[in-house]
């Protein structure tokens, strides 16, 4: 059985595997038994993720693993999770849990980067900086080649690879930030005889836009630091907290979505009504259908996915607004577009 601490030292130990696994872009799942021996209650489970969520490490995408997910919860991985691992990894107490062997002290200080000139026995615990990848970028190929070969570990190039990946993310963004600013950037043309001739005088007009750029002193700084900054920007240009989605239930009993479409109308004291009353009244928690059963005052033969059904949410509209088992279900009102697209519901096809 975990205790204290341990609890979160296994969570992250398991995420940080199960990533490695995972397909880039794809949330990480972890099935309860099977990824997770089954060491957490859901309430516990539920609580840890709002620490890892505050701290930037991870997020729970589903309170409830459904049929839909195979039975297992999802987890995005979040910008500051490799510097959580860092952190873990100074303290004592966690070394010795989990069997890591600790890293040197001042990991990434100058006297800890790669010597071109040395072996890559030499090199092995050492560290390639973003300095360093970019004179080896200059070289030329056969030497750069050699360095390669002789002086460099797997990791090292490993960590070039993901360089230039980042640059080239960053690179594709700012030029579609560009033709975007200057696809709209029409300069009138004055009624000059003289500039007639000249095919489009706006080409060769510039304008300010905005880049990722490294800090200052990042010729000191780690691959995996510049990498976890551009990500950091990326992920807040992409954030969109407004709400797309809401359900309002009327005095009249009226399901309406977005304070227009008429979703149902259940019936007064019917179980459809007495359910959804109480899960509307307490978004983003997670009910049994025992609970529901002591909430209406009477057991119920029809399943939870009936009930969701009955009041009118099918297809991309149930998925979006609830999270439901056979035994388990869970109402979200209202909904971001960010939180849509994690979901991979950009765009919504209503059944009606």
């Amino acid at each position: 059985m975990l205790h204290g601490e341990e609890k979160i030292w296994f969570l992250v130990n398991t995420l940080d595997k199960e990533r490695t696994v995972t397909p880039k872009g794809k949330p990480v799942a972890l099935h309860p038994m099977n990824d997770l021996n089954n060491h957490y209650p859901k309430i516990d489970f539920i609580q840890l993720f709002e620490t890892l969520e505050q701290d930037n490490v991870a997020k729970l995408l589903n309170q409830l693993p459904t049929d839909q997910t195979y039975g297992k919860y999802e987890i995005k991985i979040l910008p500051g999770f490799d510097s959580y691992i860092e952190k873990l990894e100074e303290n004592p107490e966690y070394l010795e849990w989990s069997g890591k062997k600790p890293k040197p002290k001042n990991y990434f200080s100058p006297e800890r980067r790669v010597d071109f000139t040395k072996s890559k026995e030499a090199n092995k615990d050492k560290y390639i900086s973003v300095g360093q990848i970019e004179e080896l970028m200059k070289m030329p190929k056969d030497e750069r080649a050699r360095i390669e070969k002789n002086s460099l570990t797997q990791e090292h190039l490993d960590d070039i690879t993901e360089f230039q990946d980042g640059l080239a993310k960053t690179g594709k963004a700012m030029q579609k930030k560009i033709a975007e600013t200057m696809k709209n950037l029409r300069i009138p043309m004055p009624d000059i005889p003289a500039l007639a001739n000249i095919p489009d005088i706006n080409r060769y007009m510039q304008t300010e836009v905005e880049v990722y750029a490294p800090p200052p002193n990042y010729q000191a700084q780690s691959v995996g630091l510049l990498k976890q900054l551009v990500e950091q920007q990326k992920q807040k240009d992409k954030t969109d907290k407004s709400t797309a989605l809401e359900i309002n239930y009327t005095n009249s009993r009226q399901v309406v979505l977005n304070g227009i479409i008429q979703l149902s109308k259940p019936n007064l004291n019917s179980i459809n009504d007495l359910v959804f009353s109480h899960l509307y009244q307490n978004p983003g928690k997670s009910f049994s259908k025992q609970q529901l059963e002591e909430v209406a005052g009477q057991k119920f033969s029809k399943t939870l996915h009936k009930v969701v059904e009955n009041l009118g949410f099918k297809g991309d509209l149930a998925k979006a607004f609830f999270t439901t088992s056979k035994n388990d279900i869970l109402f979200r009102n209202p909904i971001t577009r960010d939180e849509l697209s994690e979901m991979g519901l950009g765009y919504l096809k209503i059944n009606r």
